[in-house]
């Protein structure tokens, strides 16, 4: 769980995973020293909000409904 996050860093982990249940619903994320890999990400809208709050990597269930999704989103950079 995302509260435990201090506890962990001093393990100096080069990942930490959490469910998405398990993240606070605002904020970044972001945090030095380790990768955050969240888990259980279904929909293409929740992994890019996801990404902007500082999320590296995200692993889901339903890769092709995800893919599908992705495919039909532009990328807002210039």
């Amino acid at each position: 769980r995302w509260e435990h996050l201090a506890s962990i860093r001093s393990l100096h982990p080069g990942y930490v995973f959490c469910d998405l249940d398990g993240l606070p619903p605002t904020g970044e994320l972001r945090r030095q020293g380790a990768k955050l890999v969240v888990f259980e990400v279904r929909h293409a809208a929740v992994a890019l909000a996801l990404w902007e709050r500082g999320v590296d990597l995200i692993e889901t269930f339903a890769v092709g409904e995800l893919l599908g999704e992705l495919c039909h989103v532009r990328d807002p950079r210039p």
